[in-house]
């Protein structure tokens, strides 16, 4: 009779233990409230994430960001850089690229702007720049004009190491 009573001792610990990790691991990933959250990817490409910073000349400008193209976005081109990304779902290295800048979005530079264009449905950008591969970056200025075009970029420091 005692050993029954000892495995079901520890029988139940076992139970409890197990039932506490579990617990602790759901809390844990629902979090509680009191950590700040990162942005979500959609969040980010909503532009939810940008925070407003003051440069050198006590001017505002925004810090570097990854957004989904509008027309109405080239004029971040004012006072930064705006890179064009025409990106394709089915594209692994876009997938790559856009899965870099979305692990740390920190790594994009202050005054940085990568709009991401959809290279299937954005036929009418696609003319206009000249783009014939997805994957590609086009650099514009605030009135669209492009400034240049490069699609031999694998990753995200080679996107930013071509900005002119």
């Amino acid at each position: 009779m005692r050993m029954d009573t000892t495995k079901v001792l520890i029988i139940g610990a076992v139970i409890i233990l197990l039932g506490g990790i579990g617990w602790f691991a759901v809390s844990e990933s629902k979090g509680d409230g009191a950590m700040m959250e990162k942005p979500t990817v959609a969040q980010a490409m909503e532009g939810k994430n940008e925070e407003v910073v003051a440069d050198k000349g006590d001017t505002m400008m925004r810090k570097g960001s990854y957004e989904i193209y509008s027309p109405e976005k080239l004029a971040l081109a004012a006072s930064g850089d705006v890179l064009l990304f025409f990106h394709a779902a089915w594209c692994p290295i876009c997938r790559g690229i856009e899965s870099e800048i979305n692990a740390d979005m920190s790594k994009i530079p202050d005054g940085v702007h990568i709009l991401k264009v959809d290279y299937d449905t954005a036929i009418a950008l696609r003319q206009k720049y000249g783009v014939t591969v997805q994957h590609t970056f086009v650099q514009v200025d605030a009135s669209g004009n492009a400034l240049q075009k490069f699609n031999n970029a694998s990753s995200l420091s080679g996107v930013l190491a071509r900005i002119q």
